[in-house]
């Protein structure tokens, strides 16, 4: 790749942070014919997909072999799909940047439906053929897998080999067979046999057929083909190992969905909610041990200096080892102030030493999802709270100072009627009147879908009308009630993914032309367009409401093929209890006979865990003592080509890690939510380098050593250049900037008139632009002669100094525009910053 092209592209385009790598935790590998090559690719946005956990565990699992590379790539945004595709670049990795039609294996994840445009759209922008059975040898083998891969059939034309199941135990066996068939064989179609041969949860679409007799289609193994089995069986892992979990997962610079720490304590859920397709597929139960957790925890601060982190499970109050957990770490999470989030949490478990705990140590509010208004639906759905349950949940957040609750409501729901519906209404007014006025709800409504291997996987879906009607009626009941904000979802999004999610082969075909029509991030409110969808189905001459009804039980299912464990006999009788009201307990306390345990995987808990009183966690606090006294430092750093592509909040970000891995004693601002003290200047203009940045950070200790400190835990690219230790009563470095000198350098010897334009200006006494306001609200004069001072030219170079009075400034592009200077064609730098104060006596 050209990397002058991709320089000039990445300062067209928004966040250009997304594309270019290099963040800490990333690893590189040099390029060998001997090496297997994987790309795992997350078909939606950086900031999406670097919020998905599963990645960072494949990632690092990988890169610890030697012979394989592990990579990343993500979805581009639109305005950087066009740069590619206009300056005819092949989408490439983060990491080495080489095109992903180099890899041996393109790897997807399925995590959503509505992403599967996407999927498309990356093979397309990767320069690799899209139906898989039309690729060449030498192109990537393309895999996938996640949770859409337990229903492959509406992907099943453009993937070589779905992967079925959790991946740990097997996934560098099943990377580099792939690698050593590719080597070694002489078609793709060797490689694929050698994989069958290899892996019996493997799913390779070209290896079978369908049955399109009777409507919705289902698959069978292709006669001619050998050793094919007619059922793929779900890999599971036994034991979830310390060994899977990165100490220093890739941290991402820019902000993302979910920026903190992931921890998963739990996989597999015992609860049965029968709506719910990860509490089946993921099943059994299998805990970490706590003390492992807690290690990895601690060990993966230090090493990041991450200051938010997640407890990962389906459920995290069901987990047996959580007050035990919470014992360890609670105190450091206080006396470092650091925020714990607690997803998934259950009603029925949630006590008082929960809520002090997430009360003292999250930024966020708090969730709950009843699901369904009235008891009975909650029965229905094998979700049962008592109206009385959640009224004492709701006292016990108020007496610990909640004001916003978010609760998550499903409508569509089997057996559902409108009384159900009043029943959210009266749910929510109840809950009001407990908060006497000082409590405020936030109310997501969503829509239903029935998903496979689920009890409801046969149930009718609501079609977009009768939802569209489930919705204006729920919404005019709640706006009777202050305090409440509701918010839905457009039911169109719920038809596509009831499809896509219950669909057969026929519906890649939709997905096809629904891409060719435009259809690209569905997910994205901003760039769904339903009226390619149904330019699509219309098409393909298919009936979207077909798929929304409900299926008979005697038929085949296009997804029966795969073995989950669980049989369809027990997925039945759950769906009878269901209509009968009748629920199934926690088969933590009595097994339910859905024969997912075997000789091969068990439910596993955390055999050390313990329960603890509020007294005993709240008397561990009181050793933790608050230091007083504080110390300003103002640091001095460089920026390097690496980092010119990220904001000043980026760098602020960069900094705060390295000063909590540091372990230095940060003073922190007061409040709900606390931040490490800094204080920083003019932001430094996107796409410059500079010798000349300052930021001031306020220690609770002197340290000499600062600098060498500080650089030891920066990332390559940004270097401390000198520390400074300054009075509190300093001026801030915002208030005390007068000025700024610039180097302009260009590539070959600076134009005749550029230089006769620059002292045409200088020569004037006044020269007036205009600047545009945000938020397009007009424009305003400035006199940019007036901020320009000292300017020096240079063959190839040109310094020029920019003054600030009283607070205002010139951009440098708007200096450029003056000069008539094409920033593509100069790289800027910052070499100075003018202190109307400050002088820079060395520290120490």
């Amino acid at each position: 790749m050209q990397n002058k092209l991709l320089e000039r592209i990445l300062l067209k385009v928004e966040k250009p942070g997304r594309y270019i790598g290099g963040e800490p935790g990333s690893i590189t590998k040099k390029w060998t014919w001997e090496k297997t090559s994987i790309v795992l690719v997350y078909p939606d946005l950086y900031e999406i997909g670097m919020s998905y956990f599963g990645f960072n565990i494949l990632y690092h699992i990988l890169n610890r072999e030697p012979d394989i590379i592990a990579e990343r790539a993500y979805v581009p945004w639109i305005d950087f799909e066009s740069e590619l595709r206009k300056n005819k670049i092949l989408l490439y990795s983060l990491e080495s940047r080489y095109p992903l039609k180099n890899f041996d294996i393109i790897g997807f994840n399925l995590s959503y439906e509505l992403t599967y445009t996407n999927i498309l759209n990356i093979l397309d922008l990767s320069g690799v053929e899209i139906f898989s059975d039309k690729r060449a040898y030498d192109e990537p083998i393309v895999i996938a897998g996640g949770t859409g891969a337990y229903n492959p059939e509406p992907l099943a034309p453009f993937i070589d080999v779905f992967y079925i199941g959790d991946a740990e135990e097997k996934v560098v066996e099943f990377v580099r067979e792939i690698g050593r068939l590719r080597r070694e064989s002489a078609t793709r179609e060797d490689v694929l046999n050698g994989l069958l041969n290899k892996f019996d949860n493997i799913y390779i679409p070209g290896f079978y057929k369908e049955n399109k007799a009777g409507g919705i289609s289902y698959i069978y193994p292709e006669p001619t083909k050998k050793g094919v089995p007619g059922k793929i069986k779900v890999y599971r892992t036994r034991f979830l190992k310390n060994s899977y979990y990165p100490s220093h997962p890739v941290i991402p610079i820019i902000d993302v969905s979910h920026d903190r720490l992931t921890f998963e304590i739990m996989r597999g859920c015992s609860r049965g909610c029968r709506f719910c397709m990860a509490g089946f597929i993921y099943r059994p139960i299998r805990e970490r041990n706590h003390e492992e957790v807690k290690d990895q925890i601690f060990s993966t601060i230090k090493k990041t200096g991450m200051d938010e982190i997640s407890l990962l499970s389906l459920s995290s109050t069901d987990y047996s080892g959580l007050k035990s957990l919470l014992n360890e770490i609670y105190p450091y999470i206080v006396r470092e102030k650091l925020s714990l989030s607690l997803p998934s949490l259950r009603l029925d478990r949630f006590d008082d030493i929960v809520a002090k705990v997430i009360r003292e140590t999250s930024k966020s509010g708090i969730t709950f999802a009843p699901e369904a208004g009235s008891d009975r639906l909650r029965k229905v759905i094998n979700k049962y709270y008592s109206e009385e349950e959640i009224i004492k949940d709701t006292e016990i957040l108020l007496s610990y100072g909640w004001r916003l609750l978010k609760l998550y409501f499903m409508i569509g729901l089997p057996s559902e009627t409108d009384e159900d519906l009043y029943a959210i209404y009266e749910l929510v007014r109840k809950i009001l009147t407990v908060g006497k006025g000082r409590l405020s709800l936030n109310i997501t409504i969503s829509t239903f879908i029935p998903k496979p291997f689920t009890p409801f996987q046969w149930e009718a879906q609501c079609s977009p009308d009768e939802t569209q009607r489930k919705i204006f009626l729920i919404k005019s009941m709640l706006r009777r009630l202050r305090n409440v904000k509701v918010m839905t979802r457009d039911p169109e999004y719920s038809l596509l993914e009831g499809v896509i999610s219950r669909g057969d082969r026929a519906i890649s075909s939709v997905i096809y032309r629904a891409w060719m029509e435009g259809a690209k991030f569905d997910s994205w409110r901003e760039h769904f367009s339903i009226e390619c969808w149904y330019k699509a189905f219309e098409q393909e001459g298919i009936d979207p409401l077909e798929y929304l009804k409900e299926r008979d039980t005697t038929k085949n299912l296009p997804w029966d093929f795969i073995d989950t464990g669980i049989s369809k006999e027990f997925l039945l009788s759950e769906r009878e209890k269901a209509y009968s009201g009748e629920l199934t307990e926690d088969c933590r306390d009595r097994c339910s006979l859905c024969q997912v345990c075997n000789r091969e995987v068990g439910m596993v808990f955390d055999k050390d865990a313990r329960d603890l009183k509020e007294d005993y966690i709240s008397y561990k606090l009181k050793s933790i003592k608050e230091e007083t006294d504080e110390i300003k430092f103002r640091i001095k750093y460089a920026r390097d080509e690496r980092f010119k592509y990220y904001s000043h909040h980026d760098i602020t970000k960069i900094f705060v890690m390295a000063l909590r891995k540091a372990n230095l004693k940060l003073s922190f601002t007061k409040g709900f939510s606390q931040k490490p003290k800094l204080s920083l200047g003019f932001p430094l203009p996107f796409g410059c380098t500079s010798e000349a940045e300052y930021i001031d950070v306020y220690l609770k200790a002197n340290i000499v050593d600062l600098k060498d400190i500080i650089n030891k835990n920066l990332p390559d690219g940004i270097r401390v250049i000198e520390v400074y230790g300054i009075t509190p009563d300093t001026p801030s470095i915002y208030s005390d900037v007068k000025g700024f000198v610039y180097s302009i350098y260009f590539e070959n010897n600076i134009l005749s008139e550029i230089k006769r334009r620059i002292n045409e200006i200088m020569k004037k006494e006044s020269y007036i632009i205009e600047r545009d306001l945000k938020n397009k609200r007009g424009t305003k004069k400035i006199d940019a002669r007036k901020l320009l001072g000292k300017v020096d030219l240079y063959d190839n170079l040109i310094d020029i100094e920019i003054l600030v009075d009283n607070g205002r400034t010139l951009r440098i592009d708007e200096v450029l525009d003056v000069f008539r200077i094409n920033m593509e064609d100069v790289r800027i730098h910052r070499k100075k910053v003018l202190f109307k104060n400050f002088k820079e006596l060395k520290n120490g």
